[in-house]
């Protein structure tokens, strides 16, 4: 079943037991000084009372859809796949269900992609931002991801380091149409959405739009799918004691970036290396 949103921007809300930070999340979204969204909720099968919190939303806002799925237990990759293929909208954006998002996020973002989509009417556009990170209690612990993970944004715009390094949070992301219609169908090779939509916009010739502004609290928390790590000497220490799994996330992703051009281990090991030197 396709939804066609009636507002410019679809938001992307993943849920799953996620009941003891939902109404943050929420909350924040309707806080926003942008509200020319849609809310769309896909839940994996809470067994908590995630779907309850969300109805009680559904009461109090008219923009808000909960999608009807017959499968559950997608994960988070997954459910967020699929809302993509199955919400037609001009703008996309992606939301974990434990983040606060700033009041100005959306705003940020929306005038971020409209000046970019000035340049170029046609153009396959993502924009991405950095992100505040904190521990599950909201309390910050580094200002920006960006600079405690030594992130070089001018290179991560490109494929070639896309291809090594994903800048590109899913929670921060806002991409339009052509983006979508670049990026599927998505591979099964896929990791997640966010890195497979990013690759594929930037090896297509489209625009990465990096805004140098936090536009999130990005919650860390023991229930992470994904998490952040700040680099240093210490991070290094656990990449050397857990080899296996560093040899195992690496085979994943050449085999993800090999959906979108063929690349050697030896190219991808150069690449790898040259943006850890460059940055």
């Amino acid at each position: 079943m396709y939804y066609n949103n009636n507002r410019e921007i679809a938001i992307l809300l993943a849920t799953y037991n996620g009941e003891r930070y939902l109404h943050e999340q929420l909350n924040s979204l309707y806080m926003q000084t942008e509200q020319g969204f849609t809310l769309y909720c896909h839940d994996d099968g809470s067994t908590d009372s995630s779907v309850e919190i969300i109805k009680q939303y559904v009461l109090r806002y008219d923009n808000i859809v909960i999608l009807a799925d017959t499968i559950t237990n997608r994960g988070a990759k997954g459910s967020f796949i699929w809302m993509f293929e199955n919400v037609n909208s001009k703008y996309y954006m992606f939301c974990d269900q434990d983040d606060v998002w700033m009041p100005n996020k959306v705003e940020i973002e929306l005038k971020a992609m409209k000046d970019a989509e000035q340049m170029d009417t046609t153009a396959s556009i993502a924009v991405i931002t950095d992100l505040v990170i904190v521990d599950q209690n909201l309390k910050p612990k580094y200002p920006s991801m960006w600079r405690a993970s030594k992130i070089n944004i001018a290179l991560l715009s490109r494929f070639k380091y896309l291809s090594v390094y994903n800048i590109a949070t899913g929670c921060t992301m806002m991409i339009n149409e052509a983006a979508k219609q670049t990026s599927l169908p998505v591979s099964s090779k896929a990791i997640m959405h966010d890195s497979w939509i990013s690759m594929k916009v930037a090896s297509s010739g489209g625009r990465i739009i990096c805004v140098d502004t936090p536009t999130i609290l990005y919650r860390q928390h023991a229930n992470n799918v994904l998490g952040m790590q700040k680099i240093g000497i210490s991070y290094f220490f656990k990449q050397l004691s857990s080899l296996r799994k560093l040899f195992i996330n690496n085979k994943l992703q050449i085999e993800m970036v090999n959906e979108i051009e063929k690349m050697s281990v030896f190219v991808y090991l150069w690449r790898k290396i040259l943006y850890y030197i460059l940055r």
